[in-house]
């Protein structure tokens, strides 16, 4: 098989692999999945709960109300054998659903993993090829007050020996950026771009100096995700004080 040149080929094929693998599950699946799988869409639907909560309510009300022919008098011991046999098959049939359905799903996350992997590599290949442009272009940010990439590993460079670490860091911070603010890891989309807007609300709006408004944004995603690798990857680099000018797009 030859290798896969973009995310977009990449992606390309595997949405055809998740349409033909679904297909042919559903052509594939033997008469007692078929049956397992109508069973499990019946049975976690409300018309399964409302119809067996009319039946339940029928049968009590009819076995208390009855002037005779009590066919399961109270406790309901007949009512209790009908629904222990049915709990008694309803869960392997749902497991068998739910088992087939884990191993469709289990392929498509793979098929995920591949398109993650490949757009971390082009990800990775653009932040190198930005750093060489700014080393060898004499990119000049003197006048530049804050530079944000929130992107993943943007902090993180090569150590070499006797020059110290190489990356976008150095590469901004040489061409004259005054503050950076930059991730240590990968984070995910969502996390980003919350902990971004408190961090610009607090600096632009509440002129709050530069490393306390990302400190504070940092605090405030804490309170909705309490794990520190969802807020912890940030790092303020260079003059900790608030703006000069407003910030311009």
């Amino acid at each position: 098989m030859e290798p896969m040149r973009s995310i977009d080929e990449l992606t390309r094929r595997n949405v055809a692999i998740i349409a033909e693998m679904e297909r042919a599950e559903a052509n594939v699946r033997t008469c007692g999945e078929r049956v397992a799988d109508r069973i499990a869409t019946w049975v976690g639907s409300w018309t399964f709960i409302i119809t067996q909560t009319v039946i339940l309510v029928l049968w009590i009300v009819l076995n208390l109300m009855a002037w005779m022919n009590h066919w399961d008098p109270y406790p309901f011991i007949l009512l209790n054998l009908a629904l222990s046999f049915q709990s008694a098959y309803a869960a392997p049939i749902l497991m068998i659903s739910q088992n087939r359905q884990a191993k469709l799903s289990e392929r498509r996350n793979h098929l995920d993993l591949q398109i993650n992997m490949l757009a971390e590599q082009e990800t990775t290949e653009i932040l190198r090829l930005l750093r060489l442009l700014c080393e060898h272009s004499g990119l000049n940010l003197s006048e530049t007050e804050l530079v944000v990439m929130s992107a993943c590993d943007t902090g993180v460079g090569v150590i070499r020996t006797g020059e110290g670490v190489y990356g976008l860091r150095r590469a901004f911070a040489v061409a004259g950026a005054r503050t950076l603010v930059l991730s240590l890891w990968s984070v995910g989309d969502v996390a980003a771009r919350e902990l971004m807007a408190e961090f610009y609300s607090r600096l632009v709006h509440d002129k709050i100096p530069r490393a306390e408004a990302l400190r504070q944004a940092m605090l405030a995603l804490k309170i909705r995700e309490p794990k520190p690798w969802y807020w912890g990857a940030f790092v303020c680099q260079g003059d900790p004080g608030p703006l000069c000018d407003p910030v311009r797009s």
